[in-house]
Parts: C-alpha cells; sequence; structure tokens
C-alpha cells in the first residue's frame, strides 16, 4: 500500500515542481538524483543498520522517515534546499524501508521466501499500475498537495502497524556486525564498480 503512495507522487513531481514552485529541469534533475543516491547508495548503510538493530526497526523507522518527508513536500515552499533534505529524507527512508522488507521476507520460512518474494514484487508492480491513476486524478483535480498528504498517511498507517506487529520479533545477531566490515566491502573496487552499473 505505501507505494500506491509512492507511485501517485513521484511520477507527477516534475509537473508540480516545474508549475508550482517555478523550478528549473536542472533543479529537478538534482533532485531526482538525490533522492536516487540516497535510495540506491545509502541502501548500503540502511543494510549494515538492519542487520545492525533487526529488519523491523528499521522498516518501521524507514516508513515514518518517508512519512515525515511527504508531509515535508506540502510545506516546503520555494526553498530548493527545503527540497533538496526532503528528497534525501525520503530516499533514505526508502532505503531503509527496503532493506527491512527484504530481510523480513528472507528471514521467513525457507519454503515460503520465494513465494512472498513474488508477492512483495507483484505488490509493487500492482502498485505502479495504480498508484499513476490516483495521482493524475489528484493532479488533474487540482489536489496535488493532496497526494502528499495521502502519501504521508499510508506510510505513518504502516509504520505504526509494522512497529505493532512485528513487536519483539528476534532481532539477528549483531556480534559480526562491525562497521569495519562494510568499509572493507567499499573498498573492494571490483564490487563497487559492479554496484554501479
Amino acid at each position: 500500500m505505501t507505494n500506491i503512495g509512492f507511485f501517485m507522487v513521484i511520477p507527477f513531481l516534475t509537473f508540480y515542481l516545474t508549475e508550482h514552485k517555478g523550478m528549473t529541469g536542472f533543479q529537478i534533475g538534482l533532485l531526482f538524483a538525490i533522492l536516487q543516491f540516497t535510495r540506491r547508495v545509502l541502501g548500503v548503510l540502511a543494510g549494515w543498520l538492519s542487520d545492525r538493530f533487526g529488519a523491523a526497526p528499521i522498516l518501521s523507522a524507514g516508513l515514518a522517515l518517508e512519512a515525515v518527508a511527504y508531509l515535508w513536500f506540502t510545506s516546503a515552499g520555494r526553498s530548493f534546499l527545503a527540497w533538496v533534505a526532503a528528497f534525501a529524507l525520503l530516499g533514505f527512508g526508502g532505503a531503509m524501508n527496503n532493506n527491512g522488507s527484504r530481510s523480513l521476507i528472507a528471514a521467513g520460512r525457507a519454503a515460503n521466501s520465494a513465494v512472498n518474494l513474488s508477492r512483495y514484487y507483484v505488490s509493487i508492480n500492482a502498485a505502479g499500475l495504480v498508484g499513476p491513476l490516483i495521482g493524475s486524478a489528484l493532479l488533474t483535480a487540482g489536489l496535488s498537495v493532496a497526494g502528499f498528504e495521502v502519501a504521508a498517511g499510508l506510510h505513518v498507517v504502516f509504520a505504526v502497524v509494522s512497529a505493532v506487529l512485528l513487536h519483539g520479533m528476534a532481532a539477528p545477531d549483531a556480534s559480526n556486525v562491525r562497521l569495519s566490515n562494510m568499509v572493507l566491502a567499499l573498498r573492494d573496487h571490483h564490487l563497487v564498480a559492479y554496484c554501479g552499473l
């Protein structure tokens, strides 16, 4: 459901930022680059956090950060720096959400993990179809800001639901999770080059 909010907002942000906030194509491109950087590159940090503190709390925290980012969209005004911060927050929250949810799926029973992973991706693709339809209807009706609010609301609801339902879930043994291991992986130039593709 949270992916509906994402796909309801993201495809139309270019129009919103151009028409309502007077941003240039370069500024909008920079914002989306920041979103992708924080969502993908900081995914390594989000994965480390998930391994260190457990997938469930990282999933809930990521959903909460995304909700804050969507609410920030409603009040960022014409401040480019406010939009930069909101996009970065949305990206890092998404990285935490993605890492947490995938870790929980992987931690499930081995017999069900393939089925659960396929359901996860089917739900993302379904949201990719439904979200833009809702977003375009809101955009056409002049209710772009309502899309931000609905996306934030969906993320808040699922942050609370995940925190309640997953509370007390066993965290992984964090004795082998060290920041030095992440640094070691980042020093592997072949791995970094592959991940950069």
